[in-house]
């Protein structure tokens, strides 16, 4: 039996052996406690940039602390997973690579917080991205936390206005504009207009264009004359939508029937958002974005109003119609035709009263012929006037023919002597016929010398009168006006051959009474009315078409009173087809 004072103290030593090895293992374990403060795990990473028109690297550090009881210095490592974008109306999936985000490495002890800077480079698309940043410390792998980390990408809109100006003529017409639209080509179409914007940025773009602008009669111009992006039934104005890397058109309205004949100039207001971008809201608070997502542009506008071309081509036609008539009243020989016209006149009249046809029909032949000799040539002329005078001469003498023929049977009763008369009178209606006022003068004072016998010497009525002189004139009518009916009657029957002829005999260049008459009737005539019409063309072209007049109305009275006077104007009725040019005058 062994000795058990020798192994109680054996027992006590190895005691004391295995309690020394167990406190040298406890700061070992404490040692081994370092590891990442918790409170990281929920509080994710946000980085935020604003992409203009190429792709932008945002960075941003997250703080960490190391807890533990060990003073000896730790690595820490991050790994980013890939970051996909959220979901959004109108946009593409799309992740960013975690090669495209890197995290610096940093050490430090159990105690102290250090900053890890993390990068996302290459970010070209706006959106809200998210993923994991994995936390490894060097001596650990199983001390590793995860991290939430977000990016959100805001976009500053960037845009080309191509459009540098804008500049629209239009017109007031309203209702049938068809006349209006041919004097002013594009003038009732061009109520719409737009504004040429390409968007450089890479997402889609809300642009919205207001008017501001005025005019020289109306400084105060109501908004809905002119307008940009129409309103919706919100009262909110509806946005054009642009792709990225496209043109798109932002619509200007004109109300141009609302508008008085002016010019309006101003401007108008373009603004450029990022359409239906949810990171816009997200990350507006921290100051990164906010008036950076939108852009502003202005045009410079011109809208010319003219009124309707109706008007303003009726007091042209009245320009040129009442110019036309004057320049007829104070032309050569006018004023002569006029005061021979009164002449004219009485002498018809006097001679549509005598009872001889041979003697009325051989008036109005004459009287007719020294009509139509005034028309075509000089009615001055004084050969001309005393054939006049003349003719009016023989129509007294045949007043008195045919007076004293009136008087034979009341104071002549002898039959033989009542002949005599009759054929003194008729012999002085035949040389006056003739021309001869010497024989006729003579066989009336013959004549008259007899009545004047007669009437004083006393006698038997005469049954009758013997046939000759006079009665056979009469005879002599009878005859011709017989012949007359009958030339007329055929005229008559063959009028629509006869009219075909006359206008090829026309259109030949030959000469001949009917194409005369033609000429005369209608063809003059017919020309000078479609110079009138040409010439208001022509006046409407020029005061009223040309660019220089697109505020036609504007100045009031004036340009229409210029309208008129330029149709009334000596220069104006002077000219022919010939002068007339539609060719725009350089400006000097």
């Amino acid at each position: 039996m062994p000795d058990r004072r020798i192994a109680a103290p054996r027992r006590r030593a190895a005691n004391a052996v295995a309690l020394l090895l167990v406190l040298g293992a406890i700061p070992g374990l404490a040692r081994a406690e370092t590891s990442l403060d918790p409170a990281i795990r929920t509080d994710p990473l946000i980085l935020s940039g604003t992409i203009e028109s190429k792709p932008i690297d945002v960075s941003r550090t997250l703080r960490v602390r190391l807890i533990g009881n060990d003073d000896k210095q730790v690595t820490i490592r991050g790994t980013a997973s890939d970051l996909a974008r959220d979901g959004q109306p109108g946009q593409r999936p799309l992740q960013i690579p975690a090669t495209s985000i890197s995290v610096d490495e940093r050490s430090a002890k159990p105690g102290q917080a250090v900053d890890l800077p993390v990068s996302v480079k290459g970010i070209a698309s706006p959106g809200v991205y998210r993923g994991t940043l994995a936390l490894a410390l060097d001596n650990s792998p199983a001390a590793a936390t995860t991290v939430k980390l977000e990016l959100h990408a805001g976009v500053k809109p960037v845009v080309d206005v191509l459009d540098k100006s804008v500049t629209v003529s239009v017109s007031n017409c309203s209702g049938e504009c068809g006349f209006t639209e041919l004097a002013a080509p594009g003038s009732t179409k061009a109520g719409t207009s737009h504004i040429a914007v390409l968007n450089r940025s890479p997402a889609v773009l809300a642009v919205f264009a207001t008017v501001d602008a005025k005019g020289g009669n109306l400084p105060l111009l109501d908004a809905d004359r002119i307008v940009g992006s129409p309103a919706g039934s919100d009262g909110k104005l509806v946005p054009t939508p642009i792709e990225p890397g496209k043109v798109g058109r932002v619509p200007l309205t004109i109300r141009r029937e609302s508008l008085a004949p002016d010019r309006y100039t101003g401007n108008v207001l373009l603004v450029a958002a990022a359409d239906k971008l949810a990171s816009n809201a997200a990350v507006a608070g921290d100051g990164t974005l906010g008036v950076e997502n939108q852009t502003f542009a202005t045009v410079p506008l011109t809208v010319d109003v003219r009124a309707a071309a109706l008007w303003p081509f009726l007091v042209v036609l009245l320009g040129v119609a009442v110019g036309r008539f004057m320049t007829a009243l104070t032309q050569k020989n006018r004023e002569a035709r006029v005061a021979l016209y009164a002449q004219y006149t009485f002498l018809a009249d006097r001679i549509r009263q005598l009872d001889n046809q041979a003697w009325r029909n051989h008036c109005l032949r004459k009287l007719d012929d020294l009509w139509a000799r005034a028309l075509a040539g000089d009615p001055a002329d004084a050969k001309l006037r005393q054939e006049f005078s003349s003719l009016a001469a023989a129509i007294d003498l045949f007043w008195k023919l045919q007076k004293l023929d009136q008087e034979v049977d009341s104071l002549v009763t002898d039959p033989a002597t009542k002949t005599n008369i009759q054929k003194d009178i008729a012999a002085a209606g035949d040389a006056l016929m003739k021309g001869d006022f010497t024989a006729a003068e003579k066989s009336l004072a013959d004549a008259t010398d007899k009545i004047n016998a007669a009437s004083r010497a006393s006698g038997p009525a005469a049954a009758g009168a013997a046939p000759g002189g006079y009665l056979a004139t009469l005879a002599d009518d009878a005859k011709a006006d017989a012949s007359w009916q009958k030339t007329t009657a055929a005229r008559q029957r063959s009028k629509p051959r006869r009219a075909f002829a006359t206008v090829l005999q026309f259109f030949s260049g030959i000469d001949t009474t009917e194409t005369i008459a033609l000429q005369y009737w209608f063809v003059q005539p017919l020309m000078h009315i479609l110079l009138l019409l040409v010439l208001a063309f022509y006046g409407l072209w020029l005061l009223y078409s040309g660019p220089e007049h697109s505020t036609f109305g504007a100045k009031g009275f004036a340009e229409w009173l210029g309208l008129f006077l330029w149709g009334f104007g000596a220069q104006v009725v002077a000219l022919s087809f010939r002068d007339i040019s539609f060719t725009s005058k350089p400006k000097s």
